[in-house]
């Protein structure tokens, strides 16, 4: 509520008491009386981007843009152009690295700030929605996955649109981001359970029927990740193109000569050698069975003993389906 002065601590403090109206009725009378109290209000540091949201028609329309910090003034911007298509962001007196940094900090203050109030109208949430995607796609952020994940799962209980968030999540590139998602088989709400079984349905082992074992298939997705991080290529399918799409898929040779992959092309990091290029040859044409069963068991033999795997990779590939055969039970 206001002092005695009638100025708030913060303007979040008015509209949290008082509502979106009365924040509105509050800020368009206290810059009539003294703007710059208005705008000191407005360019407080901890103020929530909700707030600068919702008085954005009246900081138009009381020409007060140009008093308006740096930050909110890119705030601005980005809603503009999200939402009307304007282009451009005011420019800095600065280098493109401090302004790359300037524009990503603000972007985050737009999803961590604004996430509580999250739903408040569709063009805010698609605001929100399109901040996720730029921190993801253009900065490469993924400290803001967590938040990401959070406010899918808030908008799936409340039955919001998450299209958006779900497709820019993917595209971080990042599989150890499946965690957060997997963390959702452990819930007590069975609605969270379903839409973490349907994004990680592509992994083998979860399954989308059953009622129960959730605690098994949290176990299985961390396991799958440890077992096949190094050899992931991210497909770019999405739920706008699939049912059941595959964003992940393991690069099965990759995995069989345990030499790293491109998260983006696929292909292997370092160039193979020639015996490699052969034993890729012969591994090609065998039974996808096959390559899973020789692909799994190289993998664990190699991370448990390297001089063993050294041996076994320089047999004959019958041997090494007969030796991998007697060993059963991964799951890839």
């Amino acid at each position: 509520m206001a002092s005695n002065t009638d100025t708030p601590d913060t303007l979040d403090t008015i509209r949290f008491e008082q509502g979106v109206t009365g924040l509105k009725a509050f800020f368009s009378e206290l810059s009539k009386k003294d703007y710059k109290a208005a705008i000191s209000l407005v360019n407080e540091e901890n103020l929530h981007f909700g707030s600068l949201y919702i008085l954005r028609p009246e900081i138009e329309a009381l020409n007060l843009s140009d008093y308006l910090s740096l930050r909110n003034k890119i705030a601005i911007s980005v809603i503009d152009e999200v939402l009307l298509g304007n282009k451009g962001i005011p420019p800095m007196k600065c280098s493109s690295s401090e302004y790359i940094q300037t524009v990503c900090s603000v972007l985050k203050w737009i999803l961590i700030s604004g996430f509580i109030d999250d739903g408040l109208e569709d063009d805010y949430d698609k605001v929100l929605d399109a901040s996720s995607a730029l921190l993801v796609k253009v900065y490469g952020d993924r400290t803001v996955l967590k938040v990401m994940s959070d406010l899918i799962f808030e908008r799936n209980r409340r039955g919001y649109f998450y299209n958006e968030l779900i497709w820019a999540f993917f595209e971080s590139r990042y599989p150890y981001g499946l965690i957060l998602i997997a963390a959702h088989l452990l819930s007590e709400q069975p609605e969270d359970v379903r839409l973490a079984q349907k994004l990680l349905g592509f992994i083998p082992g979860i399954d989308t029927k059953r009622p129960a074992a959730y605690e098994r298939q949290h176990s299985i997705v961390l396991n799958w990740l440890e077992r096949n991080y190094p050899y992931l290529y991210f497909t770019g399918e999405s739920f706008q193109q699939s049912i059941n799409p595959k964003p992940y898929r393991v690069i099965l040779y990759a995995k069989y000569l345990c030499k790293a992959v491109s998260i983006d092309t696929g292909r292997t990091i370092e160039p193979l050698t020639e015996y490699e290029h052969k034993m890729l040859e012969k591994f090609i044409g065998l039974d996808d069975d096959i390559k899973i069963m020789l692909s799994g068991y190289s993998h664990m033999i190699h991370n448990n003993d390297i001089h063993r795997w050294n041996t076994w990779i320089h047999r004959p590939i019958a041997e090494q389906v007969e030796i991998a055969s007697l060993w059963m039970g991964e799951v890839v």
